[in-house]
């Protein structure tokens, strides 16, 4: 029963459950035109790994979630699983077309992959019914987009297979590994790499290798062929169960000669310690990318010569269209080509410009960037994907399983599928290294991205959508969409720069106020990233890529905006609230929103807090400095009270303050930290300021 408070990783137990109890009423007895699966099935035909697993899958279904007895029995329905057959407009990768009749059930499939799927579709209409019982008519379906590639919520680069079977049937065809070495993990922990490729590819999952290997040879150089092939290829060789590999500027810089660039890594400045104002060629579109890259490619393809060549044009986004076009033009034409979906959008707020600085769901549709390059895709015939952070979560909570936004994501998900039609556009990176974890968001997406036919009675996303959400969340579907709605809003007044989503919004009430000392826990052996990927003294973070308003103008504007989205999610949670009987995942959703008013809150006091600093700072008399002072310790002082009320909704869920990248960096422990942390800056350093100013 929700409500109780949970261990650390309690969440992965609900990530390992295939099947949820209780969900058909076998009771229900079969209307005219229906088939009941209540006396059991057995099952002929085609037989595969990935055939097995599903079978086995649909089975426990039966038991655990429809409360059938003898789920397998021979003198059940027969389910004929058949290779190929007419499949019509679902003749493609994974498609399936089920037939039900009087006394049986016959499915086709294009591969097996999809006939292990059709099993999975069955669940879910099943599911959707609440019943055991079939219409006697066709179905088909197949997926939109290929590869649906994911990263792990369960744990960086952990892969259990119950977790890759729930990947599987939220309509995952791929997952993805940080690789810097052969036989190790991130970390640089020696692992059985390609036993874990075998186990999901015999389930039906690719992998794909997120490239951090590094050659920092010229392409240009003697030898540049060996010294690339001993790298990549030797890579390959020794990992040839990989799909693909994914290649993005800031993870495989090179030393380009383009002269519009420095030869160093990205994070280092000037020979002498002296920015010289250019970046390094992770994050420009440096002409020399191309002759990189068909190296790359060749070292690769010597040792599987079908690999799929992932090139992301992530880090230099924000330059200019000429530059970015050039580059695509002289790619090779043999790959894929991946472009963040929304990213480096510039959008106007009264009179300021702001713009959307990493992954973000606050400008829902297509960018101008992505955009950009698909027409590029699309004329040159280069295989299209995209990051568009699908399955439910992006940068602008650092620490939440998915985004309450529902109104947000069916923008994102139509826009998604109008560029499929337009432009081509067939993969799609469901995250970065946040991970998938399946929700109501996920549901929805998934019935987004496949192609149904006749697979349910719903016809567009927004029919979808108020299946999705009765289904997880009770029958009050008005107050449901007017609390998402409101949810909608509150993100509308979210500003998506590097201030928030590397700063209060990264790790959220465990944020620090930091006036003088700019403390932060330092990173655990067992954390990727830890802290290290969170600014803990709250700034301006304008940078030479930044063409937006300068954050000094910008933070007065989005403060009031943040004020507002509070307002917002205040009403949301009344709404929620007032719907009798709720059941126990819209109480878990309440939960969850009342933390995410907190962060908001704390966002606010951490914006407050920097303009009483900037004042304290720029005082002129010691009165000035002192009322400064005050409104500090007010701000602090509500932002102790803050985070103190957040605690109870983290205990309630521990995939609350969790990201698979920085381990947990929200749970209670870490608020706790944080209020000791504001009351030592209280005590010692505006203490210290106030002695000063008494004498």
């Amino acid at each position: 029963m929700f409500g109780k408070k949970e261990g650390k990783y309690d969440f992965r137990k609900e990530l390992l459950r295939a099947n949820e109890p209780n969900v058909c009423d076998k009771s229900v007895v079969a209307k005219q035109g229906e088939l009941s699966l209540a006396c059991g099935v057995f099952f002929t035909g085609e037989e595969s790994t990935e055939i097995a697993v599903a079978k086995t899958d649909f089975l426990e279904f039966l038991s655990v979630s429809c409360g059938i007895e003898k789920p397998f029995n021979e003198d059940g329905v027969e389910i004929s699983l058949i290779l190929g057959g007419d499949l019509k407009e679902v003749n493609a990768y994974k498609g399936r077309r089920i037939v039900v009749s009087e006394n049986k059930i016959q499915i086709y499939g294009f591969d097996h992959r999809g006939l292990a799927c059709a099993l999975f579709d069955i669940e879910e209409i099943l599911k959707t019914k609440k019943t055991v019982n079939l219409r006697k008519k066709e179905f088909q379906n197949k997926p939109l987009f290929s590869p649906r590639m994911t990263h792990s919520g369960y744990g960086l680069d952990e892969f259990p297979k119950e977790y890759m079977l729930r990947l599987l049937k939220e309509g995952i065809d791929a997952i993805i590994l940080f690789m810097k070495e052969p036989n190790a993990n991130a970390f640089g922990e020696k692992k059985d790499i390609n036993g874990l490729i075998s186990q999901a590819n015999a389930m039906g999952l690719d992998v794909y290798a997120y490239c951090k290997l590094q050659n920092f040879h010229h392409p240009d150089e003697e030898g540049a062929e060996e010294s690339f092939d001993k790298v990549y290829g030797e890579f390959f060789r020794i990992h040839n169960g990989f799909k693909g590999l994914i290649l993005v500027g800031e993870s495989v810089e090179f030393p380009s000669k383009d002269e519009r660039v420095a030869c160093r890594h990205y994070y280092e400045i000037g020979e002498d310690g002296i920015p010289d104002g250019k970046l390094s060629p992770g994050w420009f579109p440096c002409r020399d990318y191309p002759q990189w890259l068909e190296l790359v490619k060749k070292s690769v393809r010597k040792a599987k010569p079908d690999a799929d060549i992932v090139f992301w044009t992530y880090n230099w986004g924000w330059a200019g269209e000429k530059e970015r076009i050039e580059l695509l033009n002289a790619l090779p034409t043999d790959i894929s080509l991946l472009v963040t979906f929304e990213m480096f959008q510039k959008y106007k707020v009264g009179k300021i410009s702001e713009m959307v600085c990493d992954y973000s769901l606050v400008q829902a549709t297509a960018g101008d960037y992505f955009l950009s390059e698909a027409k590029v895709a699309k004329a040159r015939n280069i295989r299209l994907y995209t990051q568009a952070n699908a399955g439910g979560r992006t940068w602008d909570f650092g620490i939440l399983p998915y985004e309450p936004m529902p109104y947000h994501w069916k923008k994102r998900y139509d826009s998604m599928n109008e560029c499929r039609e337009k432009y081509h556009l067939s993969g799609v990176m469901e995250c970065h290294h946040f991970g998938f974890t399946p929700s109501f968001i996920t549901s929805f997406e998934k019935r987004c991205f496949e192609y149904a036919g006749d697979f349910t009675d719903e016809k567009d996303s927004e029919q979808y959508l108020n299946r999705v959400l009765t289904e997880y969340f009770g029958e009050d579907l008005p107050r449901l969409q007017e609390g998402f709605a409101l949810m909608s809003k509150a993100l509308n007044c979210y500003a998506p720069t590097d201030e928030m989503q590397y700063g209060p919004m990264r790790i959220g009430t465990a944020y620090p106020l930091n006036l003088i000392k700019d403390c932060k826990q330092k990173k655990k052996p067992h954390e990727y990233f830890g802290m290290n990927i969170c600014e803990t003294t709250y700034r301006g973070m304008d940078s030479i890529r930044t063409k937006f308003t300068p954050h000094c103008v910008r933070v007065r504007v989005e403060l009031k905006r943040l004020k507002k989205g509070v307002k917002y999610i205040e009403k949301a949670i009344t709404l929620f609230k007032q719907i009798e009987k709720p059941n126990e995942k819209l109480l878990r959703q309440i939960n969850m929103i009342e933390y995410i008013l907190r962060c908001y809150k704390t966002a606010v006091h951490v914006k407050e807090f920097y303009l009483q600093k900037c004042a304290f700072n720029n005082a002129s008399t010691c009165r000035k400095a002192t009322r400064a002072l005050d409104n500090l310790e007010k701000i602090a002082r509500a932002e102790i009270d803050n985070a103190q009320k957040s605690i109870e909704f983290v205990e309630k869920d521990s995939a609350i303050g969790y990201e698979a990248s920085m381990d947990y960096q929200g749970d209670k422990a870490h608020i706790e930290w944080k209020i000791r942390q504001v009351e030592y800056m209280l005590q010692s350093e505006v203490g210290m300021y106030r002695n000063c100013l008494m004498k």
